[in-house]
């Protein structure tokens, strides 16, 4: 059930969260499946209803700031930064978690993902429910992300779902975790890419009074998202570093669909049935943030039309750390993927 009026959806959600029921909420990346972090039956709805699997954490959403005295024991004027500059906002900060964030959050890790949506009926919820709420994509496991209340509806007819309209920012926040060392030098490391990028992080931490270094963390289990394939269309992409003549390509795709798992990382891969003879290329705005703002939506719509494939080429001018998040997203939503030229 959609509302579209907040202050008739609220005290419904709320209803609903105190029942352990989840909900859906919007966002400014992505529409999120809501549950209190304090209620066990709910965290455990919110992994049953979506199929996910429970290596998979889940992000913390929050209000205050000060509600991060709640999740984390770890204070630095690092954080302080961060919070001040990209707060609320799609960023997502791992952080050493407190003995009383559920292993349900974490998936048994010792960090929790916590951030504040910068959505104004998100906040509004948050403020009213007072509990931090876990929300992970309101959709099935490994498929394409939700950016309206309709594409939510269609995964959870039964559920109660607060129209935001269409996400503005349209893929999921920056995960960044920050760690504190032995040598006081804090460690940050993105574990999954966003419109935030690691300039806009070293910019705003310039005037910081704490050294940090980067790191690469081989860890991404850390962070949502993280599989080889998520945020899959149920017709297939195949994904071409280069404009080709698809045609040319056909009996190979073919060929190679029949060579690859059916499920990778309990994740189903989607592939076309018999001889392929009718594809479509998907084609995004050459603005890498009008371009993320389009995507699930276009690979949604696409996937009603039909087609066998879809194809996305990846154009010259993709280049830049928020393209990079952009490639990264179809890249995993794709069932395949060619490099091809010299």
């Amino acid at each position: 059930m959609i509302f579209t009026d907040s202050k008739l959806g609220v005290p419904q959600l709320i209803q609903s969260l105190n029942e352990s029921e989840p909900v859906v909420m919007p966002t400014e990346t992505v529409y999120g499946l809501a549950s209190k972090i304090d209620d066990l039956e709910s965290l455990k709805k919110v992994f049953i209803y979506k199929k996910r699997p429970f290596f998979d954490p889940l992000i913390v959403h929050i209000h205050d700031r000060r509600q991060l005295r709640e999740l984390s024991h770890f204070e630095s004027p690092i954080i302080n930064d961060l919070v001040t500059k990209f707060w609320p906002g799609p960023l997502t900060l791992v952080l050493p978690k407190l003995s009383t964030v559920s292993e349900l959050v974490t998936s048994g890790l010792d960090s929790v993902g916590v951030r504040m949506p910068n959505h104004p009926l998100a906040l509004e919820l948050l403020k009213a429910v007072r509990v931090p709420l876990a929300a992970p994509s309101a959709n099935l496991f490994g498929q394409t992300s939700p950016t309206t209340a309709q594409h939510v509806e269609r995964d959870f007819p039964n559920l109660k779902i607060l129209d935001g309209g269409p996400c503005d920012i349209g893929i999921e926040s920056t995960v960044l975790k920050v760690q504190p060392s032995e040598n006081g030098i804090v460690s940050l490391s993105i574990l999954r890419k966003g419109v935030i990028t690691q300039s806009a992080i070293n910019v705003a931490l310039k005037g910081s009074t704490v050294k940090f270094q980067w790191v690469q963390n081989l860890d991404i289990k850390q962070s949502p998202g993280h599989m080889k394939h998520h945020y899959m269309p149920k017709t297939p992409i195949v994904f071409f570093n280069q404009p080709v003549q698809i045609n040319d390509y056909l009996t190979t795709i073919r060929n190679d669909f029949l060579k690859i798992p059916d499920i990778v990382e309990d994740v189903t891969i989607v592939k076309p049935h018999g001889n392929i003879t009718r594809s479509e290329k998907i084609e995004f705005s050459s603005d890498p943030l009008i371009a993320c703002r389009e995507l699930y939506g276009k690979l949604k719509k696409s996937s009603e039309a039909n087609s066998q494939i879809l194809v996305f080429e990846k154009q010259h001018y993709m280049v830049g750390e928020v393209w990079d998040a952009f490639l990264e997203r179809i890249t995993k939503a794709s069932s395949l993927q060619y490099s091809v030229g010299p």
